[in-house]
């Protein structure tokens, strides 16, 4: 079953010249729509980068041709695949960088999904545990 954001209900009624009124089964009719942002976490840092992964969206009938990732509000690199969940975002030691991401369509009217919950990233650096 296709999952509905919004749809319409038709519902049909004729009146005779007699006035009887005769009346068909309602039709309920889906409104594609984009589909949900996806959900975005943080799966590991090291010195030199960070790996962000996120979920599969809901669909509503509009399926989904990639993602975009966004650092600090601007696109962080090329589209990525569909099939593909998971970004290594290079990073700077004792920084903080601010990720989102959102699900792309190839439907002109409803070309992206909302943005993900902003994911809060603050890099430290590694400690290694050498006895001294």
């Amino acid at each position: 079953a296709l999952d509905e954001k919004q749809r319409y209900s038709i519902g049909i009624i004729i009146v005779t010249d007699d006035n009887h009124r005769l009346s068909y089964e309602e039709l309920t009719i889906p409104i594609p729509g984009e589909p949900d942002a996806p959900n975005l976490w943080l799966v590991k840092t090291s010195d030199t980068s960070f790996t962000v992964e996120w979920s599969e969206p809901k669909l509503y009938g509009i399926p989904v041709i990639g993602f975009q990732l966004y650092i600090e509000g601007k696109k962080n690199g090329d589209i990525i695949q569909v099939n593909l969940r998971r970004a290594e975002i290079p990073s700077r030691i004792n920084r903080s960088y601010q990720v989102t991401v959102c699900a792309l369509t190839n439907n002109p009217l409803r070309s992206r999904s909302v943005m993900s919950a902003t994911l809060s990233v603050i890099t430290t650096p590694t400690t290694s545990l050498i006895p001294t």
